[in-house]
């Protein structure tokens, strides 16, 4: 799993259901065919994809990832699957955004797993795909399939027993029931933009977008590049990419003085920096606040063993005196 993509900025992971989340916001609303910013040929997927050589210009595919004029098949409807398919060139622009249409099929009379997850990182290994099947078995206040994010420099390991919970981007997600669409593909939208990243989604087929959810204060860096992977494990369905299109944005981002070069940002979400340490600083207080309650009672029980051990000795010392009398 750590081994697969290694230095892991962002994973976008396409779990299995959407209660929008449609606040005031230029996109929602608006179809799925209109777009923002410069359209980027070498970033992008579009079909037909030429079948005869399994070669896309600017990407390249690994593992089960299969080819053909309508589709890249990450996986069939199998046991034990995986594929991925990502893009050479790495981005040179701070502000993009990223259309994913997919198909995800399979039997309905059965459970299906695993999933699609998409990936901005640094490099690429090869290695087991991203499972996403609902494992954990406690319950949820989401349900299944969800779509959620995650940061990770390499130190972050994504947790399989209880589905990521601990390093979804922001605590944010969303439902967005996907599978075995009959209208046709799913659509998905990745807007970054002035360190917020807004997730839409178009799933009932009316190709209009909805809000999932953003999340503010994520420092991205450029450099690096756009991946796909699917994963079947004894669960399974066929993990189709129909498309990928990218888009980089001039939305005249506010200048930000001594801001440092997009190529030296360490991946991070500032929220959870300060959340960390707020957490921490009210574990040190309450720490401190135990550690004095435990002095303070081992002071007291101290003084009164030494009370109670004199006052003893005392009344033994007085029985011993009167014996001599």
């Amino acid at each position: 799993m750590k081994n697969l993509l290694t230095y892991s900025v962002i994973t976008f992971c396409l779990f299995f259901l959407i209660k929008g989340n449609n606040i005031d916001d230029e996109i929602v609303g608006t179809s799925v065919h209109e777009y923002r910013g410069y359209y980027r040929r070498e970033y992008s997927l579009i079909k037909p994809y030429h079948s005869s050589s399994s070669h896309i210009p600017y990407w390249e595919i690994i593992g089960d990832t299969e080819v053909n004029n309508d589709e890249v098949r990450l996986t069939h409807d199998e046991k034990g699957k995986s594929g991925i398919i990502y893009n050479k060139p790495p981005v040179l622009f701070r502000d993009w955004e990223v259309m994913l249409s997919f198909s995800i099929t399979g039997t309905k009379e059965r459970l299906y797993g695993d999933g699609i997850a998409i990936w901005y990182v640094k490099e690429i290994n090869r290695g087991s795909a991203f499972d996403t099947y609902h494992n954990d078995n406690k319950g949820s206040d989401y349900q299944f399939p969800l779509i959620y994010g995650m940061i990770n420099d390499g130190k972050k390991e994504y947790n399989i027993d209880n589905d990521g919970t601990s390093t979804r981007l922001g605590n944010k997600v969303c439902s967005a029931y996907f599978r075995n669409q009959e209208k046709g593909s799913t659509n998905l939208l990745l807007k970054y933009f002035n360190n917020t990243l807004s997730i839409y989604i178009d799933v009932d087929g009316e190709r209009k977008w909805k809000k999932c959810f953003d999340v503010e204060n994520v420092l991205l860096p450029t450099g690096y590049i756009f991946a796909i992977s699917g994963h079947t494990g004894d669960l399974h369905d066929t993990h189709d990419i129909l498309a990928f299109r990218t888009y980089e944005l001039n939305l005249n981002r506010p200048n930000t003085k001594n801001e440092m070069s997009s190529y030296d940002i360490t991946p991070q979400h500032l929220d959870e920096k300060q959340n960390n340490l707020e957490i921490k600083s009210e574990r040190n207080f309450f720490y401190t606040i135990k550690i004095f309650f435990l002095i303070c009672i081992t002071i007291s029980i101290l003084f009164f063993a030494i009370y109670y051990g004199l006052e003893y000795y005392k009344n033994r010392i007085a029985k011993s005196r009167k014996r001599f009398y």
